[in-house]
C-alpha cells in the first residue's frame, strides 16, 4: 500500500470521528444553553480549523492519520477552552454573579461536563486517536496534576487516560500512556501507577521486567502493588523473584492481606519440593492469618499439588467454615494422586454438608470414578449432574465422556460425544483412545481422520493403538507423518514407536530414536524411555546395548529389572538372569508375575 492509500484511509477514520464530535459538541452546547452562533461570534471560531482537519497534515512516513488527529485534538480542546472562556464572561456579566453566585462553581461544572464529553468521545475511537486526543486535552485538565488520590472531586478515577488504558493492547501503547502520566504528574498517584504496573505484570502482552523497574520508582507501594508483583512473577514462571518480594514484605513489615499469602503459595507450587510453602505456612501463623478461608484454601491446594495429602487433609479438617473451593481442592488432590477411594468418600461427606458441589467438583469426582473403573458409580454421578442442572461446560462433558470411555462403555460414550454441541481436541482424542484400546482400530482411525484439529496426544493415542494391537508398521508410518507435520513427540509416543521397532526388528530406527532422545534429554535418559530401549534392543538381539542402557540408568524400577531379566533369559543367558534376579531382591524389589513370565526363567521360581 502506498502513502496515498494510507492517507486516504486515515482521513476516512478522522471524518467518522469528526461527525461524532459535532454531535457531542452540539449536545453539550445545548446543555449549557449556548448556541453555536454565540460561541462562534464570541470566541471567533472559524471554519478554517475544520478545513485543516479535513485536509490533513502528513507525517514523514506519509500517513495523515496522526497529523489529522493532532489537529483534531487541538480543535476539540480549543473549543473547550473557548466555551469555558465564554461562560466566564457570561458569569461575570450576569446579575446573579453580582448577587454572590461564584463563577468558579460554573466553571467547575463546565469542566466536568467537558470531561465527560471527551470520555464519551474516547470510548468510540481507536487507540491511535485516543492517545492524541488525550495529549491535546492535557491543558484543560491540568488540575489533575495536583489532585490527590483521596480527592473528593474523584478526578483521578475518571481521568481520560485511565479509559484509554482499557484499549491498551501492547507495551508500546502502554509506554505512551506512561509518558503522558509523567508529563501531567499523574504517575505520582497510587491508583494510576498501580494500573500501569498491573498491565505490565499481569497482561499477556505485558513485560514483568518493566513492571519491576516501575516498582522501584514507587516511593510508598501499597499492598495491592506488592501483591501484583508477586503474582506477576509467579505467572511469568519466575517463582524465585516472586517469593523474594513476599519475604521482603515480611522483613519490611509491609501490611499484608490474604491475597499476599495466596499468591506466594501459588509461586511455591512451581518448586519441586514443598519446603518454600511450609515456610510460608509458618509465616501465616506468625503474622496472624491462620483462620482466613482464602489462605486455608490456598494451603490445601498447595499441599495437594505437592502430594502432601496428609498435611492438606490436616488443614482441611482445621478449616472451620469450608466452602466449595475447600472441598473441591481436597477431592481433586486425592483424585490427582490416584487416591480415588478417599476422593469418593470425601465427596459423600460433602453431600451431607451444606455445601453444594459445582462443576469443578464433579470433574474431580468423575476422574476418581474413571480411575476406579466403577461404571455403576459413574452412571449415578452422571445422573446427579443431570438432576442438579449443573452447567454442562465442555470440560464437564469431557469428564463424563472420559469416564464412560475408561469404564469401557463406548456406547454411552458415543451418545455423550454426539450430544455435545462444542467438541474440543480432548473430546475427539477420548473417542480415538477408547476405540483403539478395545481393538476397533478402523473406527478409531475414522475419528482420528475426522478431527478438525490434532495435538501430540491425539497422534499418540492412534500410534499406541496400532502398536498395542500388533500393527507396528502402521504405527511407524503414522509416526513419520506426525514428525513430518512438525510435532515433537512426547515420551509415551517414543515408547510406542520403540515397541513397534522391537516387534519388527527395526534396529536402525530404534537407534535413531535413542540418539534423538539423548540429544533432547541432556541430563540422561528417563526411566520410561530406558525401559522401552532395553525391551527394543533385547527383541532386536542386541543384548550388549540393552545392558549398557540398564547399567547407565541412575534409577531403576521393577519394570527395568523385569525387562533385563527377560532379555537375558530369552537369549540363553540363564546364569546372568539368575544373578540379576538375586541383585533385584537384594535391592529391595519384590518380584511379580511378570518376573517369572518367561518360560526360560521358570527355574527361578521359589
Amino acid at each position: 500500500m502506498d502513502h496515498k492509500d494510507k492517507g486516504s484511509g486515515g482521513k476516512e477514520d478522522i471524518i467518522l470521528v469528526r461527525l461524532e464530535l459535532h454531535c457531542l459538541v452540539r449536545r453539550v452546547l445545548h446543555d449549557l444553553k449556548l448556541s453555536w452562533l454565540e460561541i462562534t461570534r464570541s470566541c471567533r471560531v472559524t471554519l478554517k480549523v475544520d478545513r485543516q482537519l479535513c485536509d490533513g497534515v502528513y507525517h514523514k512516513n506519509g500517513t495523515s492519520v496522526i497529523g489529522s488527529s493532532v489537529l483534531f485534538g487541538g480543535f476539540l480542546c480549543r473549543i473547550g477552552r473557548q466555551i469555558a472562556g465564554a461562560k466566564i464572561t457570561n458569569a461575570a456579566q450576569s446579575p446573579k454573579s453580582r448577587e454572590g453566585l461564584r463563577p468558579g462553581l460554573k466553571i467547575s461544572r463546565l469542566t466536568r461536563t467537558w470531561s465527560l464529553m471527551i470520555l464519551k468521545l474516547l470510548s468510540s475511537t481507536t487507540f491511535k486517536h485516543q492517545i492524541v486526543l488525550y495529549h491535546n486535552s492535557v491543558k484543560p485538565f491540568s488540575s489533575t496534576k495536583t489532585t490527590r488520590w483521596n480527592s473528593t472531586t474523584n478526578v483521578i478515577v475518571t481521568h481520560p487516560v485511565l479509559l484509554i488504558m482499557e484499549s491498551c493492547t501492547c507495551m508500546i501503547q502502554l509506554k505512551q500512556i506512561q509518558a503522558h502520566m509523567i508529563i501531567t504528574g499523574l504517575i505520582t498517584h497510587t491508583f494510576p501507577v498501580s494500573r500501569v504496573l498491573a498491565f505490565c505484570a499481569l497482561a499477556d502482552t505485558g513485560d514483568i521486567r518493566h513492571a519491576h523497574l516501575l516498582f522501584n520508582q514507587i516511593e510508598y507501594p501499597n499492598t495491592y502493588i506488592w501483591n501484583t508483583m508477586i503474582r506477576g512473577f509467579s505467572n511469568a514462571k519466575m517463582p524465585v523473584m516472586g517469593l523474594s518480594f513476599f519475604w521482603q514484605m515480611v522483613r519490611e513489615r509491609v501490611e499484608m492481606d490474604t491475597r499476599s499469602f495466596v499468591f506466594a503459595l501459588k509461586a511455591s507450587e512451581q518448586f519441586l519440593t514443598a519446603l518454600e510453602g511450609e515456610s510460608i505456612h509458618c509465616a501465616i501463623w506468625k503474622i496472624g492469618f491462620p483462620c482466613a478461608l482464602l489462605v486455608q484454601n490456598g494451603l490445601i491446594h498447595f499441599y495437594s499439588v505437592h502430594g502432601c495429602l496428609v498435611l492438606a487433609r490436616k488443614v482441611f479438617d482445621e478449616t472451620p467454615a469450608r466452602d466449595v473451593v475447600s472441598w473441591t481442592s481436597m477431592i481433586d488432590g486425592y483424585s490427582t494422586h490416584d487416591y480415588y477411594t478417599d476422593a469418593l468418600k470425601l465427596f459423600d461427606s460433602m453431600l451431607l454438608s451444606d455445601v453444594e458441589p459445582n462443576e469443578v467438583t464433579m470433574i474431580s469426582v468423575l476422574s476418581a470414578c474413571s480411575q476406579k473403573g466403577d461404571l455403576s458409580l459413574g452412571k449415578s454421578i452422571h445422573e446427579y449432574v443431570r438432576r442438579k442442572n449443573l452447567n454442562l461446560s465442555v470440560n464437564l462433558m469431557n469428564a463424563i465422556l472420559d469416564m464412560y470411555v475408561k469404564c469401557g462403555c463406548l456406547v454411552a460414550a458415543r451418545e455423550i460425544f454426539d450430544s455435545m454441541g462444542t467438541k474440543d481436541v480432548f473430546s475427539w482424542t477420548s473417542m480415538v483412545n477408547g476405540y483403539a484400546k478395545t481393538g476397533e482400530l478402523e473406527i478409531a482411525r475414522k475419528f482420528f481422520d475426522d478431527m478438525p484439529k490434532r495435538n501430540v496426544v491425539s497422534w499418540n493415542a492412534m500410534i499406541a493403538g496400532y502398536s498395542q494391537n500388533n500393527q507396528p508398521k502402521k504405527a511407524i508410518v503414522l509416526f513419520h507423518h506426525m514428525v513430518g507435520e512438525g510435532l515433537i513427540p512426547i515420551e509415551n509416543t517414543l515408547v510406542c514407536v520403540l515397541s513397534a521397532c522391537g516387534q519388527l526388528g527395526y534396529l536402525d530406527l530404534g537407534r535413531l530414536i535413542h540418539m534423538y532422545h539423548i540429544e533432547r534429554k541432556q541430563k540422561g535418559t528417563s526411566v520410561i524411555i530406558a525401559n522401552a530401549l532395553i525391551d527394543m534392543y533385547a527383541k532386536c538381539g542386541v543384548i550388549d546395548a540393552a545392558a549398557r542402557v540398564f547399567n547407565g540408568m541412575p534409577g531403576r524400577d521393577l519394570v527395568s529389572w523385569n525387562s533385563m531379566i527377560a532379555a537375558c533369559a530369552s537369549h540363553g543367558h540363564a546364569k546372568q538372569a539368575l544373578l540379576m534376579f538375586g541383585q533385584m531382591i537384594h535391592e529391595g524389589f519384590k518380584p511379580d508375575d511378570i518376573t517369572f513370565e518367561s518360560q526360560d526363567a521358570k527355574f527361578m521360581k521359589p
